[in-house]
C-alpha cells in the first residue's frame, strides 16, 4: 500500500503552527507526530516527538514556543520560523495575535 507520507508531514506541519496557542492541540498534534514517524519507522523523528511532547503543553500554557515552528525533529525545537500567509489569517480570525 503506497502511503504520502510527504502530504502527511506538510499537513502535520500546518496543524501543529496553528495549534500551538493551545496547549492540548498541540501536544495532539505532537502525538500525530510521533504516530507517523513511527509508521514510517524514523527513529530521528519518533526520539525528536518524544521531547517535544514533553515541552509542548507547558510551552504553549506560558506563551513561550516558537512560533511558526513546523514541529519536525529536523528543525530546532526552540527556533521560530516565518508563518504563511495563509495560516496567519486562521489564527488572527481566532483571536491570536501574530507578531
Amino acid at each position: 500500500m503506497f502511503k504520502d507520507f510527504d502530504r502527511c508531514w506538510s499537513l502535520l506541519e500546518d496543524a501543529h503552527v496553528l495549534s500551538q496557542p493551545w496547549a492540548w492541540l498541540h501536544v495532539r498534534v505532537h502525538g500525530s507526530m510521533f504516530v507517523a514517524a513511527i509508521v514510517q519507522r524514523d527513529v530521528r523523528e519518533v526520539r525528536g516527538q518524544l521531547s517535544r511532547i514533553a515541552v509542548a503543553g507547558p510551552g504553549s500554557m506560558s506563551g513561550r514556543y516558537p512560533t511558526g515552528n513546523t514541529g519536525r525533529a529536523r528543525v530546532p525545537a526552540t527556533q521560530p520560523m516565518p508563518i504563511r500567509s495563509d495560516l496567519v489569517e486562521i489564527l488572527e480570525r481566532s483571536g491570536q495575535r501574530i507578531n
